[in-house]
């Protein structure tokens, strides 16, 4: 058995924000293919500060592919805790959104 995929987001950006640049992260990352892989992941983010925005780039695709229980086995999140939590509430958030 292997253990999660570390995937790292690029420590030197002090501030992560904005949709685009989310998306532009998870394409980098390939996070398509770890949501279709049966494995798990862990995502290192090490920086100052996360926009829900970017977040919803990030993560959006996933939380609606996979649901949010499945979404939150599959990644866990290498942060801060206040990161932690707005990743978790940017992702409940991606269901409500029409």
């Amino acid at each position: 058995m292997t253990g999660p995929k570390l995937l790292e987001i690029d420590p030197t950006h002090r501030i992560l924000a904005g949709e685009r640049a989310g998306q532009s992260v998870r394409d980098a990352l390939g996070l398509d293919a770890v949501d279709r892989d049966g494995g798990t992941a862990v995502v290192r983010i090490d920086t100052g500060a996360v926009t829900s925005s970017f977040i919803r780039g990030l993560v959006g695709d996933s939380v609606r592919k996979l649901g949010l229980d499945a979404f939150e086995a599959k990644y866990r999140f290498d942060t801060t805790p206040s990161i932690r939590e707005t990743i978790h509430a940017s992702a409940r958030r991606v269901l409500d959104a029409p």
